[in-house]
């Protein structure tokens, strides 16, 4: 029997204005910028920051589709969980610092001038995008989502709703079940 090598993913370096096309969830796609990239060394170096935009679509689209002049990034209220059944709202810029070289199933549509794009100051600090940082994200299978549940706020709201209510009862009946000492 013969051995087979594994294979290496191919890698891609992401670079500033690299445009990224989302698709978080079946039947929608969505974009993200990347905004700059790190020229830090140290625990920064190979990083970037990448803002998700508002653009939603229902099929699957091309660079040409996208007026690249218009993009923004996606500002939402992030739900928050407080006390048991005490649920409150965070603004949010949706915005994360990433790793440059990716292995994943990425695909990168085209180059923009991202200096286009009004962002607050992007420092390489971690944080929590409300206290002059932001956060340590990673590209998987769902980067893009926070604009998919944006748009699903708005043109599906019933559904949407009701799906995030379900959750929220399942999650506070599985933290019913843990030990009062493990909660």
């Amino acid at each position: 029997m013969t051995k087979l090598k594994a294979r290496k993913q191919p890698q891609l370096l992401l670079d500033t204005g690299d445009v990224i096309k989302t698709h978080p969830r079946d039947g929608y796609w969505g974009a993200a910028v990347v905004l700059q990239v790190s020229a830090e060394g140290g625990m920064f170096a190979m990083s970037c920051h990448i803002g998700i935009t508002p653009i939603v679509f229902r099929h699957d689209y091309a660079f040409a589709e996208l007026d690249v002049s218009n993009l923004s990034i996606l500002e939402f209220h992030r739900g928050i969980r407080g006390e048991p059944f005490e649920y409150g709202q965070r603004r949010e810029v949706c915005i994360g610092i990433y790793k440059r070289k990716v292995t994943t199933d990425l695909s990168v549509l085209g180059r923009m001038d991202s200096a286009c794009i009004r962002t607050p100051p992007l420092p390489f600090q971690i944080g929590n995008g409300s206290d002059g940082g932001w956060p340590l994200c990673r590209l998987g299978g769902n980067f893009g989502s926070e604009a998919i549940d944006e748009w699903r706020r708005v043109h599906d709201r019933v559904r949407y709703l009701d799906e995030g209510e379900k959750a929220a009862l399942s999650h506070e009946a599985m933290l019913q079940n843990f030990p009062k000492n493990q909660a």
